[in-house]
This record gives structure tokens, C-alpha cells and sequence, in this order.
């Protein structure tokens, strides 16, 4: 429709116009001004590497999900193009007789650029597909070396959240150990178990203050590694984003070249149909199947031809005012009456015929 066209058309132009910069696939490009991976995934229990890392991860999904659905619009544009095929294969042995038939000829035409163009625009889609399948490779090899080049950071991210899960449990036992060692001092406890307690007191106190600075070390360890890393992924999944959007810009392209062709086809389909025309179709008609130029001529009687006969030889007597007549002679009078007979009849014929007309034409003025 003119709507769908339209708006792939400006789809398109936007992309060429604004569309994300080209980079190499995977190589450094200019960072947004926002770090936000960087700033967005601390939270309690520090799971916003595990987050963003699975999240690079899905983008290798994100690429098969687009390989298949351009597969799968190639394949619903190879059946336009198909039943194109078959439209001009119906305009082809459609009737060539009468006025109308030079027109099927236009309309196979345009239903074969029609198939033709449907059949370029998979063609354009497929190398879209290929050239996606392409990124997708070389993105899994490059997310390979990126799980090696964060390692580290994985492995400070564990150690921190042991870390911290280890000194809740310290400060616990700290605080449970000088309770109670607190206690019993003031009660006035046995020496003997002042003393336990004292040392078990002091144990705690030990432990918990190696886990607190264990905690700052790892903590700053931790935050470095997290920041470079949350970069490094927020720059990836950009990497990733606009090559994902250039890929889109290429596949409303192809559609934008399909249309404009289309519209040429349209064009060119309504200037052949003017070309023909109703005045050409019968005049071509005329000329190729008429029959003849020339009109009957009008016919008058004629008298018979006797020159050929013989002479005649026998005669016949026939009263004619006291005269002996040939038989020759009394033939050729009988015809003479005929004829006036015939044109007297003619004649009363023509004038009743005459006389009907007036009346007819009376009639038709009143």
C-alpha cells in the first residue's frame, strides 16, 4: 500500500541520514557521555556483573532471532514473487482475439518486472542474512575472549561476596562473644570462666577485624574491576546495538529500492495502457482483422442479353392487326409487358411505401 511504502521509504532515509555512525564491528568507537552499566549495577548483593555479562550473552540470541525472521521475510517475498510468475503466465494465454487482447500483453509485462522485482528484493534480504551470520561468528569469538579478559573480575566478584557474607558472620560472633564476655564480668563470674570467655572474646574480635580489612582490600579491588568491566560491557552492547541498527537500515533499504521500482513498473504500466488507448485498440483492430474497404455498389435491372441466341427459323402466324409475326418478335413483346408490368408494381409499391413514411413521420412530430 502507499501508506507501507511511504513509511519504509522515511524509514530508510532516516538511517541514511541519522543513523548510527559506521564502525568496525567490534573495534573502539566513541562511548556515550553516560556510563550507565557502570553506575546502574552495584545493588546488595553484587550480582550486577552476572546481569550485564548474561546480557552480552542474549546478544548472540538477538542475532539468530534476526537471522531467522529475515529468512523468514525472503522466503514471504520468494511467494509474491512466485504468484507474480503465475499472474503473467494467466495474462500470457489469455484470449488474443478481439479489441481487448493487445492489452494482456502490457499486463504480462508488468506482472513479469513485478516477479522480477519481488525476486531481487530475496536476493537483497539473503545477502542481508549472510552478512548478519557473519557478525554472529565473529561476535561468539569475541565474546569468548571477552569471558577470558573479565575473568578477573569474576573471580573479585566472588571473592567479595564470600567476603562479605564472612563478615556478617564475624560481626556476629563478635558481638555475641563480647556480650557475653561482658557478662559474665559483671556478674562476677569464676576466673576461670571470665578467662574463656576473654579469650574466645579476643578470637573474635581477631577474625572479624582481619575479614574487615580482607573487605576493604576486596572492596576496592572489587569496585576498580566492576567499573572497568560495566565500561567495557555498556561499550560492547553499543558495538553491538549499532551494528543491530545498521543491519535494521539495511533491510528497510531493501524494501525502500523494492518500492521505488515498483512505482517505475506503475508508472510505466499506466503510459503503455494510455499509449493504447480505446481509439488504438479498435483502429488496430480495423486494420489487422478487417475484411475489406469497399461497399457493395448499388444494382439495376438490366434488360436480357439475347445477342446470343440463333436466328430463328421457324415463324409462327400470330394475329397481330392482320400481320404475320415472327416468333422471335412475339417474345421479345411478351417481355416488353412484363417489364411494364413489373414497373407498374414497382412503382404503386414505392408510393404506398412513401405514403406510409408521411404518416410514420406525422406520427413521431405529434
Amino acid at each position: 500500500s502507499l501508506g507501507m511504502r511511504s513509511r519504509a521509504i522515511t524509514f530508510a532515509r532516516h538511517f541514511e541520514v541519522c543513523g548510527p555512525t559506521s564502525a568496525s564491528r567490534f573495534g573502539r568507537k566513541t562511548r556515550l557521555t553516560m556510563s550507565f552499566f557502570a553506575e546502574n549495577f552495584w545493588g546488595e548483593k553484587n550480582n550486577g556483573f552476572d546481569v550485564v555479562y548474561h546480557n552480552m550473552k542474549h546478544g548472540q540470541i538477538s542475532v539468530k532471532e534476526m537471522v531467522d525472521y529475515l529468512r523468514e521475510s525472503a522466503s514471504v517475498q520468494e511467494l509474491y514473487s512466485k504468484s507474480w510468475n503465475k499472474l503473467a503466465k494467466q495474462a500470457a494465454n489469455s484470449s488474443q482475439q478481439g479489441t481487448f487482447s493487445p492489452v494482456w500483453q502490457i499486463i504480462r509485462l508488468m506482472n513479469e518486472k513485478m516477479a522480477g522485482v519481488y525476486t531481487e528484493l530475496v536476493h537483497r534480504l539473503q545477502e542481508v542474512v549472510k552478512e548478519l551470520q557473519k557478525y554472529g561468528e565473529e561476535q561468539r569469538n569475541k565474546h569468548k575472549a571477552v569471558k577470558e579478559e573479565v575473568q578477573p573480575t569474576a573471580d573479585v566478584v566472588q571473592s567479595f561476596q564470600s567476603t562479605t557474607a564472612a563478615i556478617v558472620k564475624a560481626k556476629e560472633n563478635y558481638n555475641t562473644r563480647c556480650l557475653e564476655y561482658e557478662r559474665l564480668k559483671r556478674e562476677g563470674a569464676s576466673p576461670k570462666e571470665v578467662e574463656k570467655a576473654e579469650a574466645k572474646f579476643t578470637k573474635a574480635k581477631e577474625d572479624y577485624t582481619q575479614l574487615v580489612d580482607k573487605y576493604e582490600n576486596t572492596r576496592v579491588d572489587f569496585s576498580k574491576k566492576m567499573t572497568d568491566t560495566s565500561n567495557q560491557f555498556q561499550e560492547i552492547e553499543e558495538i553491538h546495538l549499532s551494528y543491530m541498527f545498521d543491519i535494521i537500515a539495511k533491510y528497510a533499504q531493501c524494501f525502500h529500492h523494492a518500492h521505488f521500482t515498483i512505482m517505475q513498473i506503475e508508472e510505466e504500466f499506466k503510459r503503455h495502457s494510455e499509449d493504447l488507448g480505446i481509439q488504438k485498440l479498435i483502429q488496430n483492430f480495423a486494420e489487422s482483422k478487417g475484411t475489406g474497404t469497399e461497399k457493395p455498389a448499388a444494382v439495376e435491372f438490366e434488360e436480357c442479353d439475347l445477342s446470343s441466341l440463333p436466328p430463328a427459323i421457324a415463324m409462327d402466324t400470330v394475329e397481330n392487326n392482320g400481320k404475320e409475326t415472327p416468333v422471335m418478335e412475339k417474345a421479345v413483346d411478351k417481355l416488353t409487358k412484363k417489364k411494364e408490368s413489373f414497373l407498374k408494381s414497382k412503382k404503386k409499391k414505392d408510393k404506398k411505401k412513401k405514403k406510409k413514411d408521411q404518416i410514420d413521420n406525422v406520427s413521431t412530430g405529434s
